[in-house]
């Protein structure tokens, strides 16, 4: 994987949690998503299920325990290793 597609993914799932959050503000990948930007469990999962549909992923491709995932960054592991599967 290179650098540049993972800068790459960082900036889509960054754009997506803005949206999700309704600001343009820029957001450290070290963010945890509850105590930092209030995201909730439920608000997490329908970020996920945006970047799915926008990146054509399956959820269900790598195993990923979604109660380990607490920051911005732990988030744009998940859609890496999402997009690895499917190039795989």
């Amino acid at each position: 994987m290179t650098e540049a597609l993972n800068a790459n993914i960082e900036k889509i799932v960054t754009a997506a949690v803005q949206k999700y959050l309704g600001t343009s503000a820029p957001l450290p990948p070290s963010s945890r998503l509850l105590e930092d930007l209030g995201i909730d469990s439920l608000g997490f999962v329908s970020i996920i299920m945006e970047l799915t549909d926008q990146l054509r992923l399956d959820l269900m491709a790598v195993d990923v325990n979604l109660s380990e995932i607490e920051t911005l960054r732990d988030v744009v592991s998940v859609v890496t290793a999402l997009v690895k599967a499917v190039r795989a």
